[in-house]
């Protein structure tokens, strides 16, 4: 006689990619070194002098804030390879350390060359001259100096909100079709995980 297994509760697709995103936060938080969107190629050579102030542009704002993003990719790059290969031994464990550091140093100065080219494509002359000016400015420096801070902040308030995010999409999802006992269980034990993950 077979015996019966006992099913794991499930979520529509789409409510499984929520739940995801709502993990993938709580876990790894809201940082600068999420995946962005490709930069389209441009379709002209780009203009010298743009180029030049945008890198300047780049150097007052950006490059502050480069070592830090590159520490959290690599953290996270590393935290996700290990979680994947379980089982070697240490020295597999360094060498596969050693790859992904060195593999974002690699990329780090392609990804900087794409955002200022972005910048030259997007903004003319008398924009970036504007834009420089005022992150050279007191007040511009000061907005640069306090950013991480916003961030944090901005972050801890998402991060804190995540618990409510899922009952406000269990709610909305349930409100749509009659959930069945698995699907509020599911949502249940994603709740629990998120408020797990998250400070305080």
């Amino acid at each position: 006689m077979m015996q019966s297994k006992r099913m794991s509760p499930r979520l529509p697709r789409s409510a499984i990619a929520v739940a995801g995103l709502c993990l993938s936060l709580a876990s790894a938080g809201v940082t600068a070194a999420q995946a962005p969107t490709a930069a389209p190629t441009p379709t002209h050579p780009l203009d010298p002098e743009r180029v030049a102030i945008a890198r300047q542009i780049f150097d007052e704002v950006g490059a502050a804030n480069l070592q830090s993003m590159s520490k959290a990719l690599v953290s996270n790059m590393e935290q996700a390879m290990l979680k994947t290969v379980n089982g070697i031994d240490e020295d597999r464990k360094q060498a596969l350390v050693n790859a992904v550091s060195d593999s974002v140093s690699f990329i780090m100065p392609k990804a900087v060359d794409a955002t200022v080219d972005a910048m030259a494509e997007n903004f003319d002359t008398a924009q970036l001259k504007d834009v420089l000016s005022f992150y050279k400015s007191p007040t511009g420096r000061m907005m640069i100096s306090k950013m991480p801070v916003i961030m944090q902040q901005t972050s801890a308030t998402l991060m804190a909100q995540l618990p409510e995010m899922v009952h406000q999409m269990e709610l909305r999802y349930c409100a749509k079709v009659t959930c069945t006992s698995s699907e509020q269980e599911a949502f249940a034990a994603i709740s629990e995980r998120v408020k797990n993950r998250t400070p305080g």
